[in-house]
């Protein structure tokens, strides 16, 4: 089964992580992000672009905002999921990462916060 995460930078939709079934990662900035002449990267290893990022392109990114080491281990530990899975991670705690971007799973409505 695959997961989709709606990433907001701040409360606008910035674009789309997912995981597919085989666990391969991608992310996709929005096209309404794109056509914004407001829109900035997400981070330099993230330049904007229409092309998916694929794999290590983005994977580096979305792990470095969740906690580190024995704090992700003992986080994982409490939600059940393995501390590898930075999807699952994400798709449990990301609405409540330090910093702008937020991550909500795509299925759920009510976002961006007003």
């Amino acid at each position: 089964m695959s997961k989709k995460l709606d990433v907001y930078l701040h409360d606008a939709l910035a674009g789309q992580l997912e995981q597919d079934k085989h666990g391969a990662v991608s992310f996709a900035y929005a096209s309404a992000w794109l056509e914004s002449a407001d829109s900035i990267p997400l981070s330099r290893s993230l330049p904007l672009r229409a092309e998916p990022f694929q794999g290590k392109e983005c994977q580096g990114f979305f792990a470095g905002v969740l906690p580190e080491e024995q704090n992700r281990e003992i986080i994982a530990s409490i939600l059940g999921i393995s501390a590898r899975n930075d999807i699952a991670l994400l798709e449990q705690i990301g609405g409540e990462c330090a910093g702008a971007v937020t991550f909500i799973p795509a299925r759920r409505s009510g976002y961006p916060r007003t």
